[in-house]
């Protein structure tokens, strides 16, 4: 059994509130602090061992890289990043 096919499954609601969360803690970091999130190193082992069974976020990054799920609202979030880095 893979990493994947043990992981929750969550619903629209907790992705929700994940973005929610993500926000909030994006708006309360000063400019030092930022890069260390843009680097996802600071937030992704913590959200893999609350969002799923992988025992590290680079572990969870490479099952989401292998699988490729569409997710609601991402072509929305690239089309403003590309916006945004034009």
């Amino acid at each position: 059994m893979s990493a994947v096919d043990t992981m929750q499954t969550l619903t629209r609601s907790d992705a929700e509130r994940a973005v929610r969360r993500a926000e909030a803690t994006w708006e309360g970091l000063d400019e030092a602090e930022l890069w260390s999130v843009v680097r996802a190193k600071a937030i992704t082992n913590q959200f893999a061992s609350q969002a799923s069974h992988m025992r590290s976020g680079q572990a969870l990054l490479e099952a989401v890289a292998r699988e490729q799920p569409q997710l609601d609202g991402f072509a929305e979030f690239a089309a403003k990043l590309s916006t945004a880095l034009a």
